[in-house]
């Protein structure tokens, strides 16, 4: 009898992992380090495209776009083109990368 309730609970598909909505246009404070010389170059950008078609008003909206261009190919690269699932723990590490 324990062999079969053994059995039963081995069967047992694993729990859904909780989902969690994040509106889309939701924003949050970012701060980190970059070269001064690529942020200089975005405000470059900026400077000279925010008053023409398919120019970027700020260099919020530059990053975020290259930010999106860039996951949408770690996606299709390192995960069959969907998403990854989101992290719900809302941890992420800091300090030096892995392996540096």
């Amino acid at each position: 009898m324990a062999r079969t309730r053994e059995k039963k609970q081995a069967e047992a598909p694993a729990p859904e992992a909780p989902t969690i909505y994040i509106p889309p246009n939701a924003k949050t404070t970012v701060t980190m380090d970059m070269r001064t010389a690529l942020k200089l170059r975005a405000e470059t950008a900026v400077m000279r495209t925010q008053g023409l078609p398919g120019g970027y008003r700020s260099r919020t909206q530059l990053i975020e776009a290259a930010l999106e261009e860039l996951l949408v190919k770690i996606e299709a690269e390192f995960n069959n083109g969907e998403e990854f699932p989101p992290n719900i723990s809302g941890s992420f590490r800091t300090g030096r990368p892995l392996g540096s």
